[in-house]
């Protein structure tokens, strides 16, 4: 019997997994420290005023996460908390991504298992909690890695 793609989210696994994600950023929680971030917090507020922008610093070159800071600062104002979501929502896009994609080709427990992990690295909780290009590069390295094995396995992820 075929699963649906995203049925595994709706898991207690799932849940327990985000549950210790939640309290793995309340506890590690680092927020903005005026080191690379402002490369981020300034690219994107340049991003904001201007139509196009042509950074001029190598740090403030890293789109994927200071136009999300952009979108996110629009959104929710000139805020520390709208500076570090985008960081924080690749962070759980990164466990969810992982999460779905490990239990169609494993099975939920062994998806519990290295989400937990991923999910309470320290390392991995610093770059969730904090305005940086790790964690977004992270995730679509994630991305890239799960779409080239989804498709050497020929279009499936687990034999049926």
């Amino acid at each position: 019997m075929k699963r649906g793609l995203f049925v595994d989210v709706f898991s207690r696994e799932f849940a327990f997994v985000s549950l210790i994600a939640v309290i793995t950023v309340t506890i590690g929680w680092v927020g903005f420290t005026a080191s690379d971030d402002q490369y981020y917090y300034s690219a994107a507020l340049k991003w904001i005023e201007e139509e196009w922008y042509l950074p001029d610093h190598f740090g403030r070159v890293r789109h994927s996460i200071s136009l999300p800071i952009a979108l996110s600062i629009s959104l929710f104002g000139d805020r520390e908390l709208a500076v570090i979501l985008p960081s924080t929502v690749y962070y759980f896009a990164t466990i969810g991504l992982t999460f779905v994609c490990v239990s169609r080709s494993a099975d939920r427990t062994v998806a519990f298992l290295a989400c937990a992990v991923f999910a309470t690295f320290p390392v991995v909780v610093t770059a969730a909690t904090n305005a940086t290009a790790d964690i977004a590069e992270l995730f679509w390295a994630s991305v890239a890695f799960w779409l080239f094995f989804y498709s050497w396995q020929g279009g499936r992820l687990r034999a049926e």
